[in-house]
This record gives C-alpha cells, structure tokens and sequence, in this order.
C-alpha cells in the first residue's frame, strides 16, 4: 500500500485513502475496499490508488482485478514522472501476471520496475 502521489489529491480523496489504510491496517478488508473505491471516484487521476487498490485486490486473490490496478498506476505514474511508484506498480504487475499464469508478461515488467528503479535514483 502507497501513500506516494504525483501531485496532491483531491483532499476527500486524500481522506478516503487514509481511512482506507487505516482499515486496512486493521485487516478490515472490505471497509478498506469501499474507501479505495469512493476515492478513486472523487480522484481518478491518481496512481496511487489504483496501485492501493490492486494491493488490496492481490492479498484478496482477485489477481486480475490486480494486473488492472498495478497496469493502470505503473502507465500513468511513469507518465507523471512518480517514478518510485511506477517502479513499484511494474513490480507488483509483473507478480500479479505471473499469479495470473501469464508468464510471457512478467519478465519484462520487471525489466520496467528495474527500470524505472533506476530513474528514480537519478532524481
């Protein structure tokens, strides 16, 4: 789970996530799921809750619900230049596909992960 975001949320969103976080902490996962979902509906321009969101989808086991999540908020991260999060998210997508049987994808999501490590260390 990421607090991590490009620029600064919408703040009722930023509030949802943080209460999402908060449930989630607590193992309430389906609480969590419902803040996740009221946020990304107040602010769908924020990577960082979809990479929230495929989080809590991957320990839920709803791995292509996951894939979408993390495929979503590595693209539009590395697109905003949140390169620690994209790095994270093509990390994470990478994991979801190999959940998913998908094995040809993997290996170069993690190239992308590796990748975009990279140039987060140079900022």
């Amino acid at each position: 789970i990421s607090t991590a975001s490009a620029k600064e949320p919408d703040p009722r969103a930023y509030w949802e996530n943080k209460q999402a976080l908060e449930l989630h902490k607590k193992g309430e996962a389906d609480q969590a799921k419902s803040k996740f979902d009221r946020a990304l509906e107040i602010d769908p321009s924020q990577p960082g809750l979809y990479y929230n969101r495929g989080a809590l989808d991957y320990e839920a086991g709803k791995i292509e619900d996951a894939v979408q999540g993390f495929n979503y908020s590595a693209e539009e991260a590395s697109k905003k230049g949140d390169h620690p999060l994209s790095s994270k998210s093509f990390y994470n997508l990478g994991s979801s596909l190999k959940g998913a049987g998908q094995i040809p994808g993997v290996v170069q999501r993690y190239l992308n992960a590796n990748d975009q490590g990279k140039l987060a260390q140079d900022t």
